[in-house]
């Protein structure tokens, strides 16, 4: 996919699975979450952005930032 933004409370758990994001993963907001879990899941993304109450949590598997250009970016508010 070319992006994805996660807000007003959504919860999405990879449950093992890959997610590819060719562009942006944002996480927005209060109550708002994506829980990395499985061994074998991994989530990568061209650059990630937190806002004030989202959460990334790693229960297991790989969170990485792979930009084609070589410069990833990590917005933490």
């Amino acid at each position: 996919m070319l992006s994805l933004a996660l807000s007003n409370g959504v919860a999405l758990r990879t449950n093992g699975f890959d997610l590819s994001i060719n562009g942006r993963l944002q996480v927005g907001d209060t109550n708002t979450a994506l829980t990395i879990e499985g061994s074998s899941s991994v989530v990568s993304a061209d650059s990630i952005g937190m806002d004030p109450g989202g959460e990334i949590v790693l229960e297991s598997g790989i969170l990485s930032m792979s930009e084609e250009s070589g410069t990833g970016h990590l917005d933490i508010d």
